[in-house]
C-alpha cells in the first residue's frame, strides 16, 4: 500500500478520517499543503477508487436495531454471486464478503430484536443458504476503519 500513496496522500486521509466534511481550505490549513494540490490529490485518490465515498460513523448500539450479528452461509459455489446480489437487497444486511472455509459468505447484519433476526435467517434459506451459522455479537472492542499510521504503512 506504501508504493501507492505518497506522504501527501497519507496526510490527506488521515485528516478525512478524522472529519470527512473538512472542505479543501479547511485541508490545506490542517496540512500546511497548498490548496490546489490538496484538490489535486483528493480528485486522484477518488478516481483511483480509494476514497469511494464520504461517510459518518454512526454508534450502532443507539439505533433501534439493537442486535448486530455475523452470519456464515453455505452456498452451492455456482450459486454465490447470484446469491450475494440478492443479499444486497437485505436492508438488514450491512456487509457481505466471500469467505474460504466451509462457509462461503459471511454477512454483517443489525435487526431490531430476535424476531428480525430469525426473519432475515429464513429469508437467506428461501436465497439458497444451504446451512447458517449465526453469531450474534455480545460486546464491541473496536468497529473502526483503516487506520493510516506508520505501521499499518510498513505492512
Amino acid at each position: 500500500m506504501s508504493s501507492e500513496l505518497d506522504e501527501i496522500e497519507i496526510k490527506i486521509l488521515k485528516e478525512l478520517q478524522r472529519n470527512a466534511r473538512l472542505s479543501f481550505k479547511e485541508l490545506s490549513l490542517n496540512t500546511g499543503i497548498p490548496k490546489s494540490t490538496i484538490y489535486r490529490k483528493v480528485k486522484k485518490l477518488e478516481e483511483k477508487g480509494i476514497i469511494r465515498r464520504y461517510t459518518i460513523n454512526v454508534d450502532e448500539s443507539l439505533l433501534e436495531n439493537k442486535i448486530t450479528a455475523f452470519i456464515l452461509i453455505e452456498i452451492d459455489p455456482d450459486r454465490i454471486d447470484n446469491v450475494g446480489q440478492g443479499l444486497k437487497e437485505i436492508r438488514e444486511i450491512t456487509g457481505i464478503y466471500r469467505i474460504t472455509g466451509p462457509h462461503n459468505l459471511i454477512v454483517k447484519v443489525l435487526c431490531s430484536d430476535i424476531n428480525d433476526l430469525n426473519s432475515l435467517i429464513k429469508k437467506l434459506h428461501k436465497l439458497g443458504a444451504r446451512k447458517t451459522v449465526t453469531n450474534i455479537v455480545l460486546e464491541k472492542f473496536l468497529d473502526e476503519g483503516i487506520e493510516f499510521t506508520e505501521d499499518f504503512l510498513m505492512r
